[in-house]
Parts: C-alpha cells; sequence; structure tokens
C-alpha cells in the first residue's frame, strides 16, 4: 500500500508541474501572444518581440510533452481514485466533475492542435509572403481566429482547473493533499 502512495504522490507532482507548463503556455499564448500575434510569428521579428518569439517556440515544445504527461498521470491518479467508479460511469458529482473537466481537456487538446497546424502555418505563409513582395500582410481575419481560439483555450485551462479544484473539494482536502499520502 505504501509503494502506491508514493507513486501517487511522484504521479501529483509531474501532474502539478505539467499543469503548470500548460496553463502558463495557455496563458501566454492567450493574453500576450493572442493580442499581436505578429511579434511572435512573423519572420524576423524585432528585438523588443524576439522574445515573444522566443518563449513561444520553446514554451510550444514543452505544452506537447506536458500534455503527454498530463494524460498518463491523469490516468493514473483517476484509476487509483475511491470515486473512480468505472469508464463512463457517471454517478456522482465528483464523476460529472471529472467527466467536464476531462470533456475541456479534450476541447483543449482539439484547438491546439487546430491551433499549431492550421492557423499558425496560415499566419506565416502570409507574413512571409508579405515580406517578400514587399506589402502589407492581409492577415486580419488569421489574427482574428488565432486570438479567438487562443483565448477560447485558455478560457478551457481555467476551467479545467476550476472543475479540478471542486472534485477535489468534494472529495475533502485531507484525501487530496500530499500530506495525507504520508499519513
Amino acid at each position: 500500500m505504501a509503494e502506491q502512495q508514493w507513486l501517487l504522490g511522484i504521479s501529483n507532482t509531474f501532474h502539478l508541474i505539467a499543469t503548470l507548463v500548460w496553463v502558463g503556455w495557455s496563458a501566454l499564448l492567450g493574453l500576450y501572444v493572442a493580442p499581436q500575434p505578429s511579434r511572435a510569428f512573423a519572420p524576423a521579428p524585432s528585438a523588443s518581440d524576439s522574445l515573444a518569439a522566443s518563449l513561444t517556440n520553446r514554451l510550444n515544445r514543452l505544452a506537447y510533452l506536458a500534455m503527454a504527461v498530463l494524460i498518463v498521470t491523469g490516468l493514473l491518479q483517476m484509476s487509483m481514485n475511491p470515486n473512480y467508479a468505472g469508464f463512463l460511469q457517471v454517478q456522482s458529482a465528483w464523476a460529472i466533475l471529472i467527466a467536464a473537466k476531462h470533456l475541456a481537456v479534450g476541447l483543449s487538446i482539439v484547438l491546439v492542435f487546430y491551433l499549431n497546424f492550421a492557423t499558425l502555418p496560415d499566419l506565416r505563409y502570409h507574413y512571409e509572403r508579405a515580406i517578400r513582395l514587399g506589402e502589407e500582410a492581409d492577415v486580419h481575419d488569421l489574427e482574428q481566429r488565432f486570438r479567438l481560439l487562443a483565448l477560447l483555450n485558455f478560457a478551457f485551462a481555467v476551467l479545467i482547473l476550476l472543475f479540478t479544484g471542486l472534485a477535489t473539494a468534494i472529495v475533502g482536502p485531507a484525501s487530496s493533499t500530499p500530506l495525507a499520502l504520508l499519513m
């Protein structure tokens, strides 16, 4: 039994670190980059915009790693939770909140893939084309879509934290704190 508690404790630690990366990346994208996407995604950004470009590129890779860690550690934690009754067994308030959380996670993942593999390549293409042709980039609609999706992804990150907090409150603080694992 003690091994399971240590495994859960280690899983919780990695889950929290991955959550920090995922939510931090979502906040950076939605609150800092989205208002002016060109500072992070246009080729040859100015010196003042190079921080946004550098952070976005580095955190993008970390966000995918965090997503994988969240899935693995989340499944482990859920399977070890006494409130878990089985796949699609939504019979309690805790299970409803966890199901809502998983729905928000799934929607966030879809948004991130759409942002990274559809919207951002279009933006970069139009920025590069404008530079090549020496004209103003006509990317207003693409930037608006990026802003909306980045803010929506950040909203999903906040919702995921809300659902997690509520589900934790239902279970009770004593059974969900790391100190309880040592007792």
